[in-house]
């Protein structure tokens, strides 16, 4: 049977636990784990300071409120995506073949860190991809981009550091094209 634990012991142990990892990514990771399998997405569930923040509000007038401004995505104009010495992004995608969004993401975030010399990939390198491309965006790339993240595909923490996991890369290099491995 296992050792019942007060609050102030599990907080110490979590604690130290994540203070041990290299990877403040992957605490990162961990800590979005551990709240949506124990809290959840109810409207109760939001954190404290959340909660605080919107009591201290005072209520605004109807009709008054201003729609949210979106982030503005720019091209990355010295991205070369049909380099003479290496395979274009136009001849990889025709490759592999993505289908939905979150797969040509991916194949997006892939061929960028292996293909190009592009340092960090960040969300407009991703958008500059698919304008490239012209394929259609998504209505909130963002979004979409942190859907891949949650399909394990992607770490979309920092948006201007997009990773692709392991699991992404396995998807990338031996899932894709889908209609290859059917036959």
């Amino acid at each position: 049977m296992t050792e019942k634990v007060d609050e102030i012991e599990a907080l110490k142990s979590i604690s130290d636990t994540l203070n041990r990892l290299n990877d403040k990514a992957a605490a990162e990771r961990l800590v979005r784990w551990a709240w949506d399998k124990y809290v959840g997405d109810t409207a109760v569930s939001r954190p404290a300071a959340t909660l605080k923040k919107a009591a201290r509000a005072k209520p605004k007038p109807k009709g008054t409120s201003k729609p949210k401004k979106k982030e503005a995505l720019t091209l990355v104009k010295d991205l070369n995506l049909n380099p003479k010495d290496s395979l274009s992004l136009a001849e990889f995608v025709g490759q592999k073949q993505p289908s939905s969004m979150k797969a040509k993401i991916a194949v997006c975030a892939y061929y960028l860190a292996n293909h190009v010399d592009a340092g960090s990939v960040s969300i407009n390198h991703v958008y500059t991809s698919f304008k490239w491309l012209k394929w259609r965006l998504p209505a909130d790339l963002k979004n979409m981009i942190h859907q891949t993240g949650s399909a394990g595909w992607l770490d979309s923490s920092d948006l201007e550091n997009l990773q692709l996991t392991t699991m992404g890369e396995n998807f990338v290099e031996h899932d894709l094209p889908k209609s290859s491995k059917s036959q």
